[in-house]
């Protein structure tokens, strides 16, 4: 199985274009500029949002902030605030439910932040993201066997040549700086999961 874990809708979006994602879970569409490390280590206490939290350019937006820097941009918190929240309780539980119980090995998926990340908000660096991610997950679900894959998209923070690994096998970094279109902004997500990452799911 294959869970989306940030930075935004991008894995989930392309996941769904490949057919590869037939349920949801808590980060498929929003965006955690922060990581999910600490979300996952507190069982995501505080994490669906129960009022406006943070500023927002136009305070008529339905989007909305929690206090792990997670923006909920895809939800109608205005006018459809308890639905919405129940929608990512039942995410919460799947999630759970599958990290808990399952004997298959999890394969989690994170888009490193774009050029354009840089204008909207802080983020946490995104090599640090995973690496953070990876101890909780060996801490909170000792049984888990699992995969991280971080896609870095950014050529502006990243040598689009370098081949950045860390010492730790549970991580796959891929680098896919050098495909992105920033006139376009088109991170080519898609052509990286089948080339990079679908080879090395077995």
């Amino acid at each position: 199985m294959i869970i989306p874990v940030g930075i935004d809708c991008g894995i989930a979006d392309a996941l769904r274009k490949l057919n590869l994602r037939d349920v949801a879970f808590p980060f498929d569409w929003n965006v955690t500029y922060s990581g999910v490390a600490d979300i996952i280590k507190n069982d995501f206490e505080s994490f669906v949002p129960m009022r406006r939290f943070g500023i927002q350019k136009d305070r008529t937006e339905s989007c909305v902030f929690n206090k792990y820097d997670v923006l909920f941009i895809h939800e109608d918190w205005q006018n459809k605030k308890s639905e919405e929240q129940e929608k990512y309780y039942k995410r919460i539980a799947r999630f759970k439910e599958v990290l808990e119980s399952t004997q298959d090995t999890i394969y989690f998926i994170r888009k490193g932040h774009m050029f354009h990340t840089h204008r909207e908000y802080y983020f946490k660096n995104d090599i640090e993201s995973v690496v953070e991610l990876a101890q909780v997950l060996k801490e909170k679900y000792p049984n888990l066997k699992y995969k991280i894959f971080l896609i870095l998209c950014c050529p502006s923070c990243y040598n689009i040549d370098e081949d950045y690994k860390i010492p730790d096998e549970n991580i796959i970094i891929i680098n896919n700086s050098k495909n992105v279109n920033v006139q376009f902004q088109d991170d080519n997500l898609c052509n990286c999961i089948v080339n990079n990452v679908i080879p090395l799911i077995k």
